[in-house]
């Protein structure tokens, strides 16, 4: 997977952290991933497959672009396809 950080103009950088990209050809190396609360909002364009939100032994499919509010408690997703073209504003 290729992750890339970005930094936002110094004019909008009081109300967005960065925008992060995320490409991958192939499935990740662990098939659930642990996505730890970070105290933040995000708005996530996906224009990949899409994911699941795992909670327990039920799966979500998490389609398109959507926003991810501020979490309280470590969200687990399954990334079993290809993740392709992620990128994410960060607030």
């Amino acid at each position: 997977m290729i992750y890339t950080e970005y930094k936002p103009h110094t004019l909008l950088a009081p109300y967005i952290e960065c925008y992060w990209q995320a490409d991958a050809d192939r499935p990740p190396f662990r098939e659930v991933e642990s996505l730890i609360p970070d105290g933040t909002v995000e708005l996530m364009f996906n224009f990949g497959d899409d994911y699941h939100e795992v909670t327990g032994r039920r799966q979500a499919r998490v389609k398109g672009s959507h926003i991810i509010g501020i979490r309280k408690r470590a969200l687990q997703i399954s990334q079993s396809n290809n993740l392709r073209h992620s990128i994410s504003v960060v607030i």
